[in-house]
Order: structure tokens, then C-alpha cells, then sequence
């Protein structure tokens, strides 16, 4: 049995945009229909989010 390497760390960097990607689209939608300035995410706290879910999955979103 061989371990195919390349589509190992090919699928976790997937992983990685795609989860980068929906977060930072989802906040941006998010804001654009409710309308709401005063309650703006800066790029870090988009940042700490999108490595917690990846840490912690749904436990560690909800708790931040």
C-alpha cells in the first residue's frame, strides 16, 4: 500500500483556501444586507477566526 504524499498535502491546502475564502465572503456578505458599520471584523480577528475553525472545528468558532 503506497501513500500518495502530494494529494495528501494538495487536499489539507484546499482545505485551507476554501476555508479562508467562504469566511471572508460570508463576513462580507453579512455585512452588506444587514447594513451594519459598527459591527466590523478587522483582518486579524478574521484571521484568529479562520484559524480556530480550522484548530477546532465548530467547538472553537462558537467559543470565540
Amino acid at each position: 500500500m503506497t501513500t500518495s504524499w502530494v494529494f495528501i498535502l494538495l487536499e489539507i491546502g484546499i482545505c485551507f483556501v476554501s476555508r479562508g475564502l467562504s469566511l471572508f465572503i460570508l463576513t462580507m456578505t453579512s455585512q452588506i444586507f444587514t447594513g451594519r458599520k459598527n459591527f466590523k471584523l478587522t483582518f486579524w480577528e478574521l484571521n484568529i477566526v479562520w484559524f480556530a475553525g480550522l484548530i477546532r472545528g465548530s467547538v472553537a468558532y462558537a467559543l470565540i
